[in-house]
This record gives C-alpha cells, sequence and structure tokens, in this order.
C-alpha cells in the first residue's frame, strides 16, 4: 500500500501560531492549542509528536487532527488518516489536499477487528461500509508513533484489529472508551482494559464524562 509519505513542505507551528484547517468550501482558522475543538486530544498530538513520526488517525472526520498531526511529523512523517463515512471522507480528502498535501487519506473504509463488510449508523440511515484491520491496513507503514481512534463506542474492536501493530511498534493510543456501547456489543468493559494491559500498555485517563465514558490514552510500557 502506498502511504503518499512525502508531506510536501509542511512546517512545525509554534505554539502561538495559528494554522488553517477546512474542506476546500469551508476554511476555518483555528489556534494550535484547541485546532482540534478538543485541547485535550491537541495536547497529546502536541507532546507526542516530533518530526519524521507516523501519526495514524481513525475516525478522521473531515481532517482536523489528521492535519495538525501532518504539522507536527512535519515534512519527513508520515500521516494515514481513516473516514469510513463517504461524506465526510470527501471533506477529509480535500482538507489534506489543500492543508496538508502528501498526507494519505486511506479508502473510505472501517477499520476494525475484521476484514469483509459491515453495516454502519453514520448519523443517518444503516450503510454497508467495506472492513478492514489495522494490522493489514498499515502493514509496511514505518515508525507509527501515535494512534487516535474515535469509532463510534467500536474503538476497542478497532484496537483488537491492530494488536499486531501495537506489540511491534509499540506506539501510544488515544481512544475513546464508551462502556454503554461495549455493553451493547456484548463485551466487558473491565475485560477491555484488562486486554489493553496484558498488551503491556499503561491506561491513563484524559477526559471523564457521564456513565464511565471517557478518553484513554494508553502508553507502551
Amino acid at each position: 500500500m502506498s502511504t503518499g509519505t512525502v508531506l510536501g513542505t509542511r512546517e512545525r507551528p509554534g505554539p502561538g501560531a495559528v494554522v488553517a484547517y477546512g474542506a476546500a468550501d469551508a476554511t476555518v482558522a483555528y489556534p494550535v492549542a484547541d485546532a482540534a475543538t478538543e485541547p485535550e486530544i491537541a495536547a497529546i498530538l502536541w507532546s507526542r509528536l516530533e518530526p519524521g513520526d507516523t501519526f495514524v488517525d481513525v475516525g478522521a472526520g473531515t481532517g482536523r487532527h489528521a492535519v495538525l498531526g501532518a504539522r507536527m511529523t512535519g515534512a519527513s512523517g508520515h500521516v494515514v488518516a481513516v473516514e469510513p463515512e463517504p461524506r465526510r471522507h470527501q471533506l477529509l480528502t480535500a482538507r489534506l489536499e489543500r492543508h496538508a498535501p502528501g498526507t494519505y487519506a486511506a479508502p473510505a473504509v472501517a477499520a476494525l477487528d475484521r476484514n469483509g463488510a459491515v453495516e454502519l449508523r453514520l448519523g443517518g440511515a444503516p450503510v454497508r461500509r467495506p472492513a478492514v484491520r489495522l494490522d493489514d491496513l498499515l502493514a509496511g507503514v514505518p515508525g507509527i508513533t501515535l494512534v487516535r481512534i474515535d469509532a463510534a463506542g467500536a474503538e476497542h474492536r478497532v484496537i483488537r484489529g491492530m494488536e499486531h501493530v501495537i506489540r511491534c511498534q509499540r506506539p501510544a493510543v488515544v481512544t475513546e472508551f464508551v462502556p454503554e456501547a461495549i455493553v451493547a456489543a456484548g463485551a466487558d468493559p473491565d475485560r477491555i482494559l484488562d486486554r489493553y494491559r496484558a498488551l503491556d500498555l499503561d491506561v491513563e485517563r484524559v477526559t471523564s464524562g457521564p456513565g464511565g465514558r471517557c478518553t484513554l490514552l494508553l502508553l507502551p510500557r
């Protein structure tokens, strides 16, 4: 798989810089500190990504985190953005072409724990999308430093599908954790956390919300 790894003339901005984000039809300037409208996530990208690193953004939406990651990893780095919803994927591709040339927008697939097809509810009627394990999608992608996952409650399945990447490349993983969705999928939230620890990942809580929902930072030991 070609990852479009030459990232052109991107430069890492300073902490006070303003970076332009947006699809071709809707560009907005955001301060770097809150570029993703999730300052905790932006802070993790800022602290953990360096020029030459590889950043993987799963559930990339329209690309705010992917563009910020591209600014952090610089011309020598790599960014892979994964988004299954077709309209958001179009906007993602347009935004990356405009603001982070060379960043790789994967085809509109869902990252899960098996390859094939899956029915997703993406804000409307169910749609069938190709599903792919990140272990397969990222085969041959070097130096993965950080993975961000926002998969509408299926984050644990995304991680299950990238355990080879975790064991071999030891990236940090910032992921949503939604106990209600995990239970609805027939899994046990506590066992999911135990599985993360069994992968030699320390589990840190970044944000907290109702019902135990939170953002986790999984750090390799």
